[in-house]
């Protein structure tokens, strides 16, 4: 395997056909995609944090909105690895009885029952703190927004305009 054939996302022919090191490749890969989401989580509770003060900008609520679609993305693509990682396991417990009468070196029995467990048991975390800082994102978003409508409304009562008869003489 090549730097190349990393960069384009091509496996050898080997990790392909081996159901054992494409679940720890997902594995991996969705370990990352967890470490990815709660980094993003506590970048969002960042920006939000700036919103309704003097560093509200539109930078700020573009950088929070692009944060927020970038980790549902992940988020998206987690489900669906926890997904195919749930569907390899069977092969890999058949592929592996099939692999002790046919071989005669022993087996490693594999442990993916529990890192699939404690895999999807953190994605899952993340995804209820993510729909916790989206839900105090909108929150404080309506809050700053009905804020400066009233600020508005308050400030057209005190301004009235001149006419033109106040200044005909």
């Amino acid at each position: 395997m090549s730097f190349a054939d990393l960069d384009t996302g091509r496996a050898p022919a080997a990790v392909i056909n081996d159901p054992n090191a494409t679940f720890l490749q997902l594995q991996n890969s969705l370990s990352m995609q967890v470490f990815k989401i709660n980094s993003n989580i506590r970048g969002i509770q960042t920006l939000v944090d700036q919103l309704g003060t003097l560093r509200d900008t539109g930078f700020v609520r573009k950088s929070l909105h692009e944060l927020a679609e970038t980790t549902r993305d992940m988020a998206r693509r987690g489900s669906e690895d926890v997904q195919k990682l749930a569907e390899l396991q069977p092969s890999i417990v058949s592929s592996l009885c099939v692999q002790k009468l046919t071989a005669t070196e022993p087996v490693v029995q594999p442990h993916h029952r529990t890192a699939l467990v404690k895999t999807q048991r953190a994605l899952q975390d993340s995804l209820v703190e993510f729909q916790k800082v989206q839900q105090l994102s909108a929150h404080r978003q309506r809050a700053v927004v009905e804020g400066v409508k009233f600020a508005v409304g308050n400030s057209a009562i005190l301004y009235v305009s001149p006419s033109a008869a106040d200044f005909a003489c």
